[in-house]
């Protein structure tokens, strides 16, 4: 999906690459996933499934060098990541800023 956003807004391709993007997103009731693991999932479920991880996941994927960070203010999260997002803009935090909410 950040794919899809960065093309729709005319960065497809590896414009963004390698450049001080932030990623901020909001999401309610971070990490839930951990505490449903069985002692029997697979090591790698933990990693691949801990909700706090997506945002530098995102960063690594796209060697992203700006801010990365997963913010959990319950309901409001996307509107906290959005504001937080415009913040690291204005200060010089970062270049570009991708924002939104996940569930």
């Amino acid at each position: 999906v950040t794919w899809e956003a960065m093309e729709d807004a005319g960065y497809g391709g590896d414009l963004l690459v390698g450049s001080r993007t932030g990623v901020y997103l909001g999401r309610e009731g971070t990490n839930f996933s951990f505490y449903r693991m069985s002692s029997d999932s697979d090591p790698m479920q933990l990693t691949g499934s801990w909700e706090s991880l997506i945002v530098s996941r995102i960063s690594y994927l796209f060697d992203f060098k700006g801010p990365c960070m997963m913010l959990d203010t319950a309901c409001s999260g996307s509107l906290v990541s959005v504001h937080m997002a415009i913040q690291a803009l204005l200060t010089g935090e970062c270049d570009v800023a991708i924002a939104g909410g996940i569930n």
